[in-house]
């Protein structure tokens, strides 16, 4: 897929106007949920006004723990304060990069962000770990860089890291691509380079679940009747069209998507669409890849060929996979 733009704002950014930021091309925005065990006192604002504007939303919660089990206290803070009751379409990210993790060991560190990611991700939330390119190589072990997702920082011309990553911070105050102010104020700036908004859906966590997080039922999603699919909007499209398209309502597809206004879709913006399981054409289906993995034994194993998964996917070489990567196999 086309790297697609977005940004990650916290409390630092103030009265943010995210109307004005998806005028300037912004498609996602990942929000501060927590300070260790403190909340970001702007979440709930930024949150419902990124929804308001159909932003794919994701969260981060920049970390103070030394230990373990100030990492899995950190998480419950999170899960409790912050991702309850809502949907989010990209990743929880755990932010590890602070000066008193330089002071911990290898090992530490990755001890400290099993834990977190481990809790959370037994709670049905995707998860992944944010840092700079530095951080990642210096004090994180393969084990959490090739079973997470790794959004890493590198204020550059380009990612030179050499992991798996589906997100690149490419600037915040420097900023050697774009200039480094969305709707006017110095903002940090990513490419979202993996799908992840229909990985989310398709695997239903961080809340696209078969129940919320009090453990009520969903009775739309729960339905044996009723499905969800994913959308990806093309230029020319009105939310009237594809709700047609869909035999559903314009006003149930911006329900779902907490779209304010139905004439604000753009090309590239992936919709879910409730449908009826005899109408559903989706059948996407994922693979994340394992040690050992080829793209062969891949393609046997599903039905199909190398050459198709390498197509859906934009790999020029069918060796270059690695572990940890999501494929999209059809």
């Amino acid at each position: 897929m086309e790297n697609i733009y977005g940004i990650d704002v916290s409390v630092w950014q103030g009265n943010f106007n995210f109307r004005q930021a998806v005028s300037e091309g912004v498609k996602f925005s990942i929000l501060r949920g927590a300070y260790n065990i403190s909340k970001d006192t702007r979440f709930e604002e930024y949150y419902n006004n990124a929804k308001a504007v159909g932003l794919n939303v994701g969260v981060y919660q920049y970390s103070m723990a030394i230990s373990a089990q100030a990492a899995l206290e950190e998480a419950k803070f999170l899960e409790k304060n912050v991702l309850i009751n809502k949907k989010f379409e990209l990743p929880i990210y755990f932010d590890i990069e602070d000066n008193i993790h330089k002071n911990l060991s290898r090992e530490q560190v990755s001890n400290i962000a099993k834990v977190w990611l481990n809790y959370l991700q037994d709670k049905g939330y995707f998860v992944g770990v944010y840092s700079s390119k530095y951080f990642l190589e210096t004090y994180l072990n393969n084990e959490i860089k090739n079973n997470y997702s790794i959004w890493v920082a590198q204020w550059s011309e380009k990612c030179t890291y050499q992991g798996q990553y589906g997100m690149w911070q490419f600037g915040g105050e420097t900023n050697l691509i774009r200039s480094n102010k969305v709707a006017g104020v110095v903002c940090d700036q990513n490419y979202m380079l993996v799908d992840y908004p229909s990985i989310i859906l398709e695997k239903k966590m961080n809340g696209y679940g078969t129940s919320n997080n009090n453990g009520e039922s969903n009775s739309n999603e729960n339905s044996n009747s009723i499905s969800i699919i994913n959308y990806v909007v093309k230029s020319g499209d009105t939310l009237s069209e594809i709700a047609q398209n869909y035999g559903t309502t314009y006003q149930e597809i911006a329900r779902l998507n907490g779209i304010s206004n139905p004439n604000l879709i753009y090309p590239g913006q992936v919709l879910k669409i409730q449908v009826s399981n005899n109408n559903s054409n989706s059948g996407t289906v994922y693979y994340t890849v394992k040690s050992g993995d080829t793209l062969s034994e891949i393609a046997q194993n599903y039905g199909t060929t190398y050459q198709e998964i390498a197509r859906l996917n934009g790999i020029s070489n069918s060796n270059l996979i690695y572990p940890g990567q999501v494929l999209k196999i059809k």
